[in-house]
């Protein structure tokens, strides 16, 4: 039998490449990903509803690592997961 991988789901989430210029970044990529993973089992299935979600649970976004008081618009969680490589991600989180 396989040995289990306990790392927690941010670790995981903290391997993968940010495709984000250095510049302008305000929110670390794990954190953003955590949130819209979070959102998308609870039911938003856009990125617009995620975003007001996210806005409405400051406690989450602070146990995610926030760094800024607001979290991501909508317009920045469809920048960024338009850019993940979605074949890597797939490994990072299959391995």
């Amino acid at each position: 039998m396989p040995e289990k991988d306990s790392r927690h789901l941010l670790d995981r989430l903290a391997e993968i490449q940010d495709p984000r210029n250095e510049k302008g970044k305000r929110h670390p990529l794990n954190s953003i990903l955590g949130l819209s993973i979070i959102g998308f089992m609870t039911g938003h299935k856009g990125y617009t509803s995620t975003a007001k979600w996210a806005r409405s649970q400051p406690e989450l976004a602070k146990a995610l690592g926030w760094t800024h008081r607001k979290t991501p618009c909508a317009a920045t969680l469809h920048n960024l997961l338009k850019k993940l490589d979605v074949v890597r991600v797939e490994a990072t989180l299959t391995k």
